[in-house]
Protein backbone atom coordinates (compact mmCIF):
# COMPACT_ATOMS: atom_id res chain seq x y z
CA UNK A 1 0.00 0.00 0.00
CA UNK A 2 1.34 3.30 -0.80
CA UNK A 3 1.06 6.73 1.57
CA UNK A 4 1.59 10.47 1.20
CA UNK A 5 4.34 11.33 3.70
CA UNK A 6 5.45 14.71 4.98
CA UNK A 7 8.67 14.68 6.77
CA UNK A 8 9.81 17.83 8.33
CA UNK A 9 13.24 17.76 11.28
CA UNK A 10 15.60 20.38 10.90
CA UNK A 11 18.20 18.16 10.72
CA UNK A 12 18.79 16.74 6.32
CA UNK A 13 20.70 13.32 7.56
CA UNK A 14 17.39 12.63 9.46
CA UNK A 15 14.98 13.87 6.84
CA UNK A 16 17.25 11.75 3.91
CA UNK A 17 17.24 8.38 6.67
CA UNK A 18 13.04 8.67 7.42
CA UNK A 19 12.99 8.85 3.82
CA UNK A 20 14.81 5.79 2.73
CA UNK A 21 13.14 4.22 5.68
CA UNK A 22 10.03 4.90 4.38
CA UNK A 23 10.24 4.31 0.94
CA UNK A 24 12.05 0.72 1.80
CA UNK A 25 9.01 -0.03 3.93
CA UNK A 26 6.18 1.48 1.67
CA UNK A 27 7.28 1.37 -1.81
CA UNK A 28 5.42 3.35 -4.33
CA UNK A 29 4.69 6.37 -1.69
CA UNK A 30 5.13 9.91 -2.22
CA UNK A 31 7.58 11.11 0.52
CA UNK A 32 8.26 15.11 1.06
CA UNK A 33 11.32 15.78 2.95
CA UNK A 34 11.76 19.42 4.27
CA UNK A 35 14.02 20.77 6.67
CA UNK A 36 12.09 24.33 6.87
CA UNK A 37 8.69 23.67 9.05
CA UNK A 38 7.64 26.82 7.33
CA UNK A 39 8.04 25.79 4.16
CA UNK A 40 6.51 22.67 5.44
CA UNK A 41 2.80 24.61 6.48
CA UNK A 42 2.91 25.84 2.24
CA UNK A 43 3.29 22.00 1.19
CA UNK A 44 0.52 21.46 3.53
CA UNK A 45 -1.86 24.31 2.60
CA UNK A 46 -1.57 22.87 -1.43
CA UNK A 47 -1.09 18.79 0.02
CA UNK A 48 -2.67 16.15 2.12
CA UNK A 49 -1.15 13.78 3.70
CA UNK A 50 -1.55 10.75 5.26
CA UNK A 51 1.03 10.49 7.38
CA UNK A 52 2.86 13.55 8.82
CA UNK A 53 6.46 13.16 10.73
CA UNK A 54 7.73 16.07 12.82
CA UNK A 55 10.47 16.44 15.38
CA UNK A 56 9.59 19.10 18.26
CA UNK A 57 12.78 20.60 19.08
CA UNK A 58 13.30 23.12 15.77
CA UNK A 59 15.27 25.94 15.65
CA UNK A 60 13.21 27.60 13.25
CA UNK A 61 9.54 26.61 14.91
CA UNK A 62 8.76 23.80 17.63
CA UNK A 63 7.11 20.93 16.29
CA UNK A 64 3.77 21.46 18.20
CA UNK A 65 3.83 25.24 16.93
CA UNK A 66 3.92 23.51 13.41
CA UNK A 67 1.01 21.21 14.22
CA UNK A 68 -0.74 23.69 15.15
CA UNK A 69 -0.32 25.73 11.96
CA UNK A 70 -1.20 22.80 10.09
CA UNK A 71 -4.47 22.61 11.72
CA UNK A 72 -5.02 26.05 11.63
CA UNK A 73 -5.07 25.66 7.52
CA UNK A 74 -8.48 24.18 8.00
CA UNK A 75 -7.90 21.69 5.59
CA UNK A 76 -8.12 17.82 5.25
CA UNK A 77 -4.83 17.61 7.30
CA UNK A 78 -6.32 18.76 10.39
CA UNK A 79 -7.09 15.23 11.58
CA UNK A 80 -3.78 13.68 9.79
Amino acid sequence: MSYKFLVVDDEADLVEFMEAMLLEDFPGSEIHGLTDPSEAVDYCRANVYDIIYTNFMMPQMAGDEFIKSVRDLGNDNQTT
